[in-house]
C-alpha cells in the first residue's frame, strides 16, 4: 500500500489520470466479461429448463393417452 502511495506523490496529475484511466477500462472488461458469462448461464438454464417442461408435457400427455 505504502508503495502506491509513493506512485501517487510522484506521478504527475497527467499521470495519475492516464492510470485511472487504464484501471477503469480494466474494470469495465471484467465487468462485460461477467454479464456475457452471467447472459450465458441463464441463457443454459432457461434452455435446460425447456427441455426439463417439455420432458413433464411429454409423460404427462403419455400417462393421459394411456387412460
Amino acid at each position: 500500500m505504502s508503495q502506491l502511495l509513493d506512485y501517487q506523490e510522484i506521478a504527475s496529475p497527467e499521470e495519475q489520470g492516464l492510470s485511472l484511466l487504464a484501471t477503469a477500462e480494466q474494470l469495465q472488461q471484467v465487468n462485460d466479461a461477467l454479464v456475457l458469462r452471467s447472459l450465458v448461464k441463464v441463457r443454459s438454464l432457461s434452455e435446460g429448463l425447456d427441455l426439463f417442461d417439455s420432458s413433464i408435457d411429454l409423460i404427462t400427455n403419455g400417462i393421459l393417452s394411456s387412460r
